[in-house]
């Protein structure tokens, strides 16, 4: 059975897989969102049990409950070899992984080219056979294995569900190398949804002033904020000559700052003194 681009969004159960129960399937799951799902005995996102085979990936988790040491988010069948590629993990309350009970035999997840963040616990103690294999991701618990970070992903903005990577993203080209490149040609990155460079790249190329309007220059947090300082409308007068300036950008990566009649001249401009 396969499962693709569908969004799981604050479903309820009074036992297990507020989102998805599996029995006896192999199960792919692409392109989806689980977002504030709650199950009172666990697999809020996801209950997979009886030999079912379970194949996750590009796929959101947020904000899943599932009040249990045993699998909150995603419970998982014995002898179970599930597998989760370009997947993100945010929020996510109790634990998120487990199994059906203590004593369950083994299970071996592995994971590949996700992000971890912001969850209470990746899986409870209680279960003692299960065996994580985490590689080239970003886990904010510094988990152990080739080619992991712990450096925050940078969201664009988790608030509103947009989970896209910032421009200066550690996980861009953090993925493995072996996987298969992105779309744009890049190293893959790690995370559901990859930060195509090739449009970064088109978008800056070019010969840029800076408008001469209120607001052209801001700084702040986030990307178009200018709540920790923006020039204002007096400025296009009073610094003129920070609007006379050209950025040049060039399709081989280059940059140059070429300087206009008038120029306040910094540190950064690679000068040794200023006046």
């Amino acid at each position: 059975m396969t499962i693709d681009s569908c969004e799981f969004i604050n479903n309820v159960s009074n036992n297990r897989g507020a989102a998805i129960s599996s029995k006896w399937n192999k199960l792919l799951i692409n392109n989806t969102l689980f977002i504030g799902n709650n199950a009172l005995n666990g697999g809020s996102a996801i209950n997979q049990f009886e030999t079912s085979e379970l194949i996750v990936s590009n796929c959101v988790f947020k904000a899943n409950t599932g009040h249990t040491a045993y699998g909150s988010t995603i419970r998982i069948a014995e002898n179970a070899n599930p597998q989760f590629i370009d997947c993100i993990f945010i929020s996510n309350s109790d634990n998120i992984f487990g199994g059906v009970h203590w004593s369950s035999t083994s299970c071996n997840i592995s994971m590949l080219n996700s992000i971890v963040w912001n969850n209470e616990l990746i899986f409870s103690d209680a279960w003692i056979n299960i065996n994580l294999n985490i590689t080239y991701s970003c886990i904010e618990e510094s988990w152990a294995g080739t080619g992991n970070i712990d450096d925050d992903p940078m969201f664009v903005n988790v608030n509103n569900d947009d989970f896209n990577l910032q421009w200066g993203s550690p996980c861009i080209d953090a993925g493995d190398p072996a996987s298969d490149l992105d779309p744009d040609g890049t190293v893959a990155d790690m995370g559901a949804y990859y930060y195509d460079q090739s449009s970064s790249a088109t978008t800056l190329i070019g010969r840029w002033k800076m408008a001469p309007e209120a607001g052209a220059l801001m700084v702040g947090p986030a990307p178009n904020d200018g709540s920790w300082w923006s020039s204002s409308e007096d400025d296009v007068t009073t610094r003129a000559c920070l609007f006379d300036d050209e950025y040049v950008f060039g399709a081989d990566g280059s940059f140059n700052n070429v300087l206009g009649d008038e120029t306040w001249l910094e540190y950064w401009q690679h000068l040794s003194d200023t006046n």
